[in-house]
């Protein structure tokens, strides 16, 4: 059903080659977008990444460490909720490196709306793994190995508020149709 909510974006046009085949090109005939202020996305282009790798390197760094707390299913299941932000995060970083303005309406909704969305739900299961450390330390205490994790989550999720508050500042405009030319 994603798939086809860009389909009005994209025409299909039969061409003659050179050799005389038909050739089937889709076509992009969407509306373009381009930054507000180019510093912004530049700024965004390279914070993302490098808070990202942040991000993924304290998210791994515990689970080398010997890990008491991960023996329990609460704290568990929160910090492995983590990972899935972070993976959808590098697809976000790709776009803001390599793609170029303007935007097509699928970049632009993965650089605006779908990395405030995983940056919301990766805080969000940073926070519930912290949470549920602390509830772990309150009832079968900690080990110093454990800290690791609490601290591992903590810089998660300063990364994911940091990378909301660049990505949030990121404006793009609408610039206009095209009604012509292969993609």
């Amino acid at each position: 059903m994603s798939k086809k909510r860009l389909r009005e974006d994209y025409d299909v046009v039969e061409n003659v080659d050179e050799r005389g085949k038909i050739r089937t090109d889709v076509v992009y005939k969407g509306v373009y977008y381009e930054p507000l202020s180019s510093g912004k996305l530049k700024t965004a282009a390279v914070a993302t990444p490098i808070l990202t790798v942040l991000a993924a390197i304290a998210y791994l760094v515990p689970l080398i460490v010997l890990n008491q707390a991960a023996k329990t299913i609460y704290f568990t299941v929160a910090y492995v909720g983590q990972i899935f932000p972070i993976f959808f995060l590098f697809g976000v970083c790709f776009d803001l490196v390599f793609k170029r303005p303007p935007y097509k309406e699928k970049e632009k909704r993965s650089i605006t709306e779908r990395s405030k969305i995983l940056c919301i739900i990766g805080e969000a299961m940073a926070v519930f793994s912290m949470i549920a450390f602390i509830v772990y330390w309150a009832t079968q205490g900690a080990f110093n190995e454990d800290f690791f994790a609490l601290v591992g989550s903590a810089v998660c999720a300063v990364c994911y508020a940091f990378i909301f508050v660049i990505i949030n500042n990121v404006t793009l405009v609408r610039v206009g149709k095209e009604e012509n030319g292969a993609d």
